[in-house]
């Protein structure tokens, strides 16, 4: 029998268990990363794309922490663009078109660069511990000795892959399940429930009609999710295109229904809402004539193409069908079909808000086998259990994120407090404070932790350190230059658009140097309202609640929250915002509301 000792181990190599042993190994903990094959590390198991809404400000986030998504996503990705670029910066996401392969390879060259981070292939089959973990066997007969683990394990806990009535053991196509970690975890017992996922065929980029499709072309000037990737970017950029589903696609579906998985109740778990599959999407939108479906190619030097838009677990036929219905796919050729996943996940009502398990110290767990989607939230969470693994080798306190400071301060919280009833996916409207998290100021307001650690290599602290002196030098410059009726800097204030802003008439050559500028100046009182309310109500957390408190009475509480809250009867505001489904908005009217009474 093998024997090893690590500080700490990390299994699973997917996008959480990679931000989770690069930032220990980073931090000079000896890492052990066990994954069943090592040239699947980082591995992009759905659309080869990194960011969106919501998800491109995680990402800078994870960057200013240390973390190394945004770098590769920077040195991997095809093509950039802002979405919602007519709206505020605190609604944008940045989003790049990644090429699969490269996004990979990168992930495993960062983290072989560490001599104290050993990548083992096995799998992982049993956590010894009792009230506390000692350690890691695998499949072989390898005991890893650690008082540290992350579970990270993605969709393979008793992974299942459904095409149509046909039901395969499987984390994802070609890769075995893990069966026995699951059920070593039940004999902890932990308790474990169901969640689903799903993913599109993939297509032969040259049999596609491109000549019909809708282009779709990326930012003139790409700006990348960290500000420190240079030379950027790196590899050529491509184009993407849009399509649409059509009234034969809706028919073909329907005819098919008999023998698919979801509506066959052979699937139990629940599935995400926001990504839902092409049969979910046309039984519960009857109404909708058409739905969009993005061809994104699959890298520069790939002959793939994913249709983004048509997840699916309907039988082969079925996809051979549907897909040339849609207008530039009647001749395409199909290279692997879509499917669903269902696998195990545990509730994270069930862990401390640093991510361990309640009653067993030191046993993580992070990314889809928590209840979250997306890559990018899967590296989030990966992220912040191997901080608070950091701070408890250290013998520091835990590390946590507040609502008000971080998205990934937000997830956390959402997850432990409120849990999930189906995949947790991050949204910019899931802040209440969004306006103070705009991707502009992630280096502002999280760089400070990362350096706490020692995180950032000091040229990379010396290039924050100036890019935000840059940004103070301005604000002052426009203080004192004046104009008719005040200065340029109330002036820019008053302005609706950066494209004739009076920035414009100031030699700022960075163009993210401007758009930081006009966000911070355009929105700098709401940014101070929404502050001076995030201090007001985490200082109202310990307040109590009068017991003869009328939720129907307080204007504005929708009937929903009225029932949550008369239903639990919480006595502080903190209890109140631990029911699930109670949104931060109530807790703000609440807080007036017990305001109001003290005035009287």
């Amino acid at each position: 029998m093998r024997r090893l000792n690590f500080d700490a181990v990390v299994i699973g190599g997917g996008h959480s268990g990679v931000e989770a042993s690069y930032i220990l190994a980073k931090a000079g903990f000896s890492v052990a990363l066990v994954t069943q094959r090592k040239d699947f590390i980082g591995r992009m198991s759905c659309n080869p794309s990194v960011g969106g809404v919501g998800k491109g400000h995680l990402v800078r986030e994870i960057d200013a922490l240390g973390g190394l998504m945004a770098k590769i996503a920077d040195k991997s990705g095809i093509q950039f663009r802002i979405l919602n670029s007519s709206k505020g910066a605190a609604v944008q996401g940045l989003r790049c078109q990644s090429d699969r392969n490269r996004y990979s390879q990168e992930a495993i060259y960062a983290l072989c660069a560490f001599k104290n981070l050993e990548i083992l292939e096995g799998e992982a089959v049993s956590i010894e511990s009792s009230s506390s973990v000692r350690g890691v066997w695998l499949e072989d007969g390898t005991f890893i000795k650690t008082k540290n683990c992350i579970i990270a394990a993605g969709t393979f806990l008793r992974g299942k892959l459904f095409t149509g009535m046909s039901v395969k053991d499987g984390g994802r196509v070609g890769e075995p399940p893990s069966k026995q970690l699951s059920l070593s975890l039940e004999k902890l017992r932990i308790s474990l429930s169901r969640l689903k996922t799903g993913t599109p065929a993939r297509l032969k980029k040259d049999s596609i009609n491109y000549e019909i499709l809708e282009k779709q072309e990326g930012d003139r000037t790409p700006e990348p999710f960290s500000l420190y990737s240079k030379p950027f970017p790196l590899l050529p950029q491509t184009c993407c295109y849009v399509t649409y589903t059509t009234e034969k696609t809706k028919q073909v579906v329907n005819k098919f229904l008999d023998k698919s998985p979801l509506f066959q109740g052979l699937i139990k778990g629940i599935g995400p809402r926001y990504c839902p599959s092409l049969e979910d999407k046309i039984v519960k939108f009857p109404h909708h004539e058409r739905h969009q479906v993005f061809i994104e190619p699959d890298g520069v030097d790939s002959d793939l193409v994913y249709p983004n838009g048509i997840s699916t677990s309907l039988p082969v036929e079925a996809q051979d069908e549907f897909i040339r219905t849609i207008p530039g796919l009647e001749e395409a050729k199909v290279e692997v079909y879509g499917y669903a996943v269902e696998y195990d996940f545990i509730q994270p009502t069930n862990l401390n808000f640093d991510l361990s398990l309640k009653g067993i110290d030191g046993l993580y767990f992070a990314g889809q086998v928590i209840g979250t989607t997306g890559y990018e939230e899967a590296a989030g969470l990966g992220l912040y259990s191997a901080y608070n693994i950091i701070k408890k080798l250290k013998g520091k306190a835990p590390f946590r994120l507040q609502r008000s400071e971080s998205y990934l301060g937000v997830m956390v919280e959402d997850l432990v407090l409120k849990g999930v009833l189906e995949p947790y996916r991050l949204f910019t409207s899931r802040a209440e404070y969004r306006m103070l998290l705009d991707r502009h100021t992630a280096y502002r307001r999280l760089s400070k932790y990362a350096e706490e650690e020692n995180l950032i290599p000091e040229e990379e602290k010396i290039f924050r350190e100036e890019w935000e002196n840059s940004f103070r030098k301005w604000v002052g410059a426009l203080k004192k230059h004046k104009t008719k009726g005040g200065n340029c800097f109330e002036a820019v204030k008053r302005e609706s658009s950066l494209e004739n802003s009076l920035l414009n008439d100031f030699p700022i050559e960075n163009p993210f140097m401007k758009n930081y500028l006009f966000s911070e100046i355009r929105n700098e009182g709401y940014r101070k309202r929404f502050a001076e309310e995030a201090r007001k109500i985490e200082a109202a957390l310990y307040v109590k609640l009068p017991k003869d408190l009328d939720y129907q009475k307080i204007a504005g509480l929708s009937r929903e929250m009225v029932e949550r809250l008369s239903a639990a009867k919480p006595e502080t505001l903190l209890s109140a915002s631990r029911i699930p489904g109670v949104t931060p908005a109530a807790l703000s009217l609440l807080r007036i509301e017990i305001e109001k009474r003290r005035k009287k």
